[in-house]
């Protein structure tokens, strides 16, 4: 945009000028005196002199030499949490989200990624375990600037470097997903809907799903609506592992939607074996694979079969909700993405962070997430707003057969 002021002449620029000007004025000096036969030596070396300056000037990017701030040649893990004060096991998962047992776990599984090994900026690049460490700094906390303004502060750690020890971490976690966020297998299934049926008395159930608004610090430049938020739909197996999600919706599409267009509704005869479904609550449309539980009536209305099916429903169902308290918890930046979208590669830069932690998630299903992380949210959930009409045609066959089951073994 333009200021109304012409733009700032270097120093640079402004000694190129200067040279140039003497340049001229010596070359229209020694082409007269040639005219007249009288040969100035001196005229000539100075000439050759701004020339040779010139060359040099033109030759380099900035005119005085830039004095880069070096850093420390011991920069390492140890130094970095003394610094940080993280000596303490309580203080150091309070910081990085996991005790020091599974960041090493961590560290294992991602040191050897390429991304590491790349030697771009080399006088820049962190130990692999201090990248890590600015990535959960930064992922550990609600908004906020996207790179670890934080630690910037604790660790002296300059905006550029964290901003690519972010990335990077970012990049090698992801590349762990198909290794740990996988579909179960036909023994699997079994096996977990074997615990459901143990534990909640319902039979076929290989999962719970819900869907969660991630809401945004920043107002995107695009759109214009008061809350912001991308919406994710998160498949649970009965251990709150994610088995899958679809994120990348902005937070006006509702969770049915959200499922419909997902490989596990468009494809479920790769997924699902005969009589399995997954679980969900009332905003999703009945199929084959999907058994939400009953809708609410208009004055009470709802029948008694249906109200005890909901009852039996409901405690597995909030397995979902649950699971999802605990990513929320244990990744705080997901209650508050400090992104701001201008094009789409923000928005891509969004899912890979929501892919990261859902990564670590998983990893992390057995390192014990702290009370006081776990927080009641407020009511910015799909849950509560209103619920759609269904696009399409429900399917409502699985769930009449399920009800008349559980009606006729008296589970309900």
């Amino acid at each position: 945009r333009y200021s109304g002021t012409m733009p700032k002449e270097s120093r640079r620029a402004k000694e190129l000028r200067r040279l140039r000007r003497r340049q001229w004025d010596l070359m229209l000096l020694s082409t007269m005196k040639d005219l007249f036969d009288q040969h100035d030596e001196e005229m000539e070396w100075e000439l050759l002199e701004v020339t040779a300056m010139i060359n040099v000037i033109e030759q380099h990017r900035y005119y005085l030499p830039r004095h880069v701030k070096s850093h420390p040649d011991d920069w390492s893990f140890q130094k970095f949490y003394e610094d940080a004060g993280l000596i303490n096991d309580d203080d150091f998962k309070a910081e990085l989200r996991m005790s020091r047992a599974s960041f090493g776990e961590i560290m294992g599984l991602i040191e050897e990624d390429d991304i590491f090994k790349r030697k771009i900026n080399s006088h820049r690049t962190l130990p692999v375990d201090a990248q890590l460490m600015v990535f959960l700094s930064t992922v550990g906390r609600n908004g906020g600037d996207p790179v670890a303004t934080r630690s910037k502060g604790i660790h002296g750690i300059p905006y550029g470097t964290a901003k690519a020890a972010v990335e990077a971490v970012s990049h090698a976690i992801r590349n762990l997903r198909r290794r740990v966020i996988t579909w179960p297998t036909v023994d699997e299934r079994k096996q977990i809907a074997s615990k459901f049926n143990n534990q909640f008395g319902i039979e076929g159930c290989v999962g719970v799903m819900d869907g969660s608004l991630f809401p945004l610090q920043r107002k995107p430049v695009v759109m214009g609506v008061d809350y912001y938020a991308l919406n994710c739909l998160v498949v649970f197996d009965d251990a709150k592992r994610v088995r899958n999600f679809v994120t990348g919706w902005g937070g006006s599409t509702d969770d049915n939607s959200l499922w419909k267009y997902s490989i596990l509704c468009r494809k479920s005869h790769r997924f699902f074996s005969q009589g399995e479904y997954v679980l969900a609550d009332s905003a999703f449309m009945p199929t084959m694979t999907c058994i939400p539980l009953y809708r609410g009536m208009p004055n009470n209305q709802q029948g008694e079969a249906m109200q005890r099916v909901n009852s039996v429903l409901a405690p597995a169902r909030a397995t979902a909700e649950h699971g999802i308290s605990q990513l929320k918890a244990r990744f705080p930046i997901l209650k508050g993405l400090p992104h701001r979208i201008r094009q789409q590669s923000d928005m891509w830069k969004i899912v890979h962070t929501i892919e990261a932690c859902t990564v670590l998630h998983n990893l992390l299903i057995h390192d014990r997430i702290l009370d006081e992380w776990l927080i009641v949210e407020d009511a910015n959930h799909v849950d509560d707003l209103p619920q759609p009409e269904f696009d399409g045609v429900a399917d409502n066959t699985r769930r009449q057969q399920f009800t008349r089951h559980m009606t006729e073994n008296n589970n309900i």
